[in-house]
């Protein structure tokens, strides 16, 4: 597992502190995933779940056996009579508290930091048993080989043989960042694996000794890092998960990670006098420079790498076919020229010096530049240091500053690259609360509708289109209801409705796909999670509701109707999973792709692509008469950018005919005079308005403006002033209504 650099020692250590518990059943835990971000999904999500294995040679029944989560607790879930496990034979338990025909699904799930989850015979008496620490994003840990070996991180393979996922050097790990000397709260260590491997971690010892950390306490058994993953560790002097059992020295201090033989030094860093709330780390990442980083802008859990100033990455392009390939666009925002000769352009955050932008290349103000295949895959392989994006599983592109010799100065521009469809590049959107990276409407590289690839080559960017919007769109979104009891939450009147916005029926499936694969179809994920049931159509100008119970449940599906008054002619589709959160989450709409086909890396693969997204809050400028007041939300213009809360408003539910009259959020004027800035809106009868300003629309700051807007007894305008800031280049406002 790890290299023959490391001692000798350090590798037999290691392996003594996975060997696996003896159990005289038969039955056995097998495999257990605890941190199921996006690896195996079930009917939309992505539940926690454990496997058990029969090593017998004969039927086993399982019928009052117990599994859980708390060895104190054991029997949070109990198999039916009729539960049979055969010889050399796998069951799987989904830990997501759901009912499904032929299936086992527990009320219980696994934290990520660590558990300890138990099998119990029908007498009650434990039969096997594994404690498990920190668990990597997407892996599971399992027994190699299945049922009777060591417990080791394992790709997951939910009712197969186990099979062990290659590690890391943990020779690489690096303590990347600190903070000893804090006004609130614990002092922190940050630890970072560079290796596009997970790496382990188990019996590894933090320490503030430089020799013999006899008092520390090594980090659980089977406890891992993910690839390229930073790690916050409280430095708290407690002994729970996710802490090291010591404090940080305001004065100075050197902190190591040995090895679980507790000699080898992975790790270390020396550090002196600390400034309170300021963090100093390596930058760039993993390296022996050390700097600090100013109030407000420690980094704990995440990449050390600055903000890069100036200069966005603008349009990209990644799925591909003649006369087009991948191109990269950036802008430079900034007043004033910049110099980007020499910089480094590249799809890996931990691996930035793939391509190196040619000396002397300057971007004007309000410029562009674009970049495209031929140069950053010269040799058409895209093996490194050459690079191409990947289009079916999404990627990223990241810009890296560099001095004159190619040092990385520290800063980055990132963005994450969804998966896209054929010609349709990805670009940046600028909203009231930040910006976005979404499907555009066209491309905008400068030569959109060239006959041959030179000529494409030649394009030298422009301003991006509008965002790609449609087919099918979220209209309404009930998250809050009110039921009869005051402040009571009804969660049975929560929905999601959509529409088609086109003019012709809409195919909820990629007819292109084999219509057998039960994931061809269109998806909702997100807050709640929901797949389409396959070859369902959606009418012309169509709505649609999902809901969170089940509509084949007659009773259930005509008390929602009669609430609502919804018509029989509207499809109601469910159950989602999850539920719609009162505090605000994320909702968005997917489309299956074409199956990726040999010699494709992806072959059998079908990428699902972003259609619709939208991120709604129960703070301003959301209103808040959606957040149980009865309201819910309704998007303002259908044909426009959902994640912009300026196109949102809350009125009375109208699940599937379409949102009432919004009620108007435009500012009609403003106008300057002297020394005065004067906003004019029309202000409506009986409700709370604001305008908030920013001074830049680059990750914007909105602040209210110290100005008291009385509720108004009939319609009308209203003007509000703001003083002219003298120095600064302009302002930005925007009205909000109901005053937070």
């Amino acid at each position: 597992m790890f290299k023959r650099t490391l001692l000798s020692s350090f590798a037999l250590s290691l392996a003594a502190l996975v060997l696996p518990q003896v159990s005289p059943a038969a039955v056995v835990i097998n495999e257990v995933m605890a941190n199921n971000v996006a690896a195996v999904g079930k009917e939309g999500s992505y539940p926690d779940w454990l496997e058990l294995y029969n090593t017998g040679t004969t039927v086993v029944s399982l019928a009052g056996m117990t599994l859980t989560d708390n060895l104190s607790q054991p029997t949070k879930f109990a198999f039916p009579a009729d539960a049979q496990l055969p010889p050399n034979g796998y069951v799987v338990v989904w830990c997501d508290n759901n009912i499904v025909p032929g299936e086992y699904h527990a009320a219980f799930s696994f934290s990520a930091s660590g558990e300890e989850v138990g099998l119990y015979g029908a007498n009650g008496v434990l039969l096997d048993s594994v404690k498990f620490g920190l668990q990597a994003a997407d892996f599971s840990i399992g027994r190699i080989p299945s049922g009777t070996g060591a417990w080791a991180l394992t790709s997951p393979s939910p009712g197969d043989a186990n099979t062990a996922q290659a590690l890391g050097d943990p020779g690489k790990l690096r303590i990347n960042e600190w903070m000893a000397s804090t006004t609130s709260g614990s002092d922190w260590l940050e630890l970072y694996n560079s290796e596009r491997q997970p790496s382990a971690l188990g019996g590894c010892v933090f320490s503030d000794k430089t020799a013999s950390p006899t008092v520390n306490l090594a980090i659980p058994t089977l406890s891992f890092i993910g690839p390229e993953s930073f790690l916050q560790y409280m430095a708290s002097g407690e002994t729970n998960h996710g802490h090291v059992n010591f404090k940080l020295g305001a004065g100075g201090e050197t902190i190591s990670l040995f090895a679980p033989n507790r000699t080898t030094v992975l790790s270390r860093v020396k550090f002196g006098q600390q400034t309170a709330d300021v963090s100093e780390g390596k930058l760039p990442d993993g390296t022996d420079n050390v700097v600090a980083f100013g109030f407000g802008k420690a980094t704990p859990g995440a990449s050390n790498f600055q903000p890069l100033e100036g200069v966005v990455i603008n349009e990209v392009l990644t799925h591909t076919d003649f006369p087009f390939e991948d191109a990269v666009e950036l802008q430079n925002i900034s007043p004033d020229p910049i110099a980007i000769g020499g910089w480094w352009l590249s799809n890996s955050r931990s691996d930035a010096k793939k391509f190196r932008i040619p000396a002397n290349v300057v971007i004007a103000p309000g410029g562009f530049r674009v970049f495209y295949e031929v140069q950053f895959d010269p040799d058409d392989t895209g093996n490194d240091p050459s690079f191409r994006f990947n289009s079916s599983k999404g990627d990223e592109c990241h810009l890296f500053n560099a001095d004159a010799a190619g040092n990385l100065l520290g800063n980055i521009a990132s963005v994450r690259l969804s998966p896209a469809e054929n010609g349709v590049s990805l670009g940046r959107v600028v909203t009231s609360e930040g910006v976005d990276f979404v499907p555009m409407a066209s491309t905008t590289f400068g030569q959109d509708s060239p006959a041959t690839v030179p000529l494409f080559r030649t394009g030298a960017g422009k301003t991006n289109s509008a965002p790609k919007i449609g087919p099918m769109v979220i209209t309404e979104i009930m998250y809050h209801p009110q039921s009869a009891a005051a402040s009571a939450d009804d969660v049975f009147g929560e929905y999601v409705e959509v529409r088609n916005i086109t003019s012709a029926a809409l195919l909820l499936y990629n007819p292109l796909n084999p219509l057998t694969v039960t994931s061809n179809s269109w998806k909702l994920d997100g807050q709640v999670r929901f797949q389409f049931p396959i070859r369902t159509t959606l009418a012309a100008k169509g709505y649609a509701l999902i809901v969170g119970f089940n509509p084949t449940n007659r009773s259930d599906l005509n008390a929602f109707r009669a609430l609502y008054q919804v018509s029989t002619n509207v499809p109601i589709f469910g159950p989602y999973r999850g539920r719609l959160s009162n505090g605000g989450g994320s909702l968005e709409l997917l489309k299956p792709d074409e199956v990726q086909r040999p010699p494709h890396p992806d072959a059998g693969y079908i990428p699902f692509i972003p259609v619709d997204r939208v991120v709604y809050r129960d703070a301003a400028p959301w209103p808040l008469e959606a957040d149980g007041q009865g309201k819910s939300l309704h998007r303002r213009t259908q044909e426009a950018y959902a994640n912009e809360p300026l196109n949102w408003f809350a009125a009375d539910p109208t699940p599937g005919v379409g949102a009432p009259l919004p009620v108007p959020l435009t500012i009609s004027g403003i106008e300057v005079d002297g020394t005065q800035v004067s906003i004019t809106f029309t202000a409506l009868a009986g409700r709370t308005f604001q305008i908030e300003y920013t001074d830049s629309l680059e990750a914007p700051s909105w602040k209210a403006l110290s100005v008291s807007i009385p509720v108004q007894t009939t319609d009308g305008p209203m003007t509000v002033k703001d003083a002219v800031v003298p120095g600064k280049a302009g302002r930005y406002y925007r009205l909000v209504s109901p005053l937070n």
